[in-house]
């Protein structure tokens, strides 16, 4: 679904929501590596970051 330029996805599960997640931060970052040679990716601290960080695709994520 979109409205005034925002894509609104639905997941049917966290696990779902985490791959999706995963897939198109690591799109971007690889994007950004291409185009720029570099790409910072800050995440907050704590519990709220530890699902997407274990299940990222991307191989210059620290795990």
């Amino acid at each position: 679904m979109k409205k005034n330029n925002v894509t609104i996805r639905v997941y049917k599960s966290i696990p779902e929501l985490i791959a999706a997640l995963s897939d198109y931060v690591t799109a971007t970052i690889s994007h950004a590596i291409a185009v720029h040679g570099e790409c910072n990716l800050v995440l907050s601290g704590g519990s709220s970051p530890k699902n997407y960080i274990k299940h990222s695709h991307h191989p210059i994520i620290k795990k």
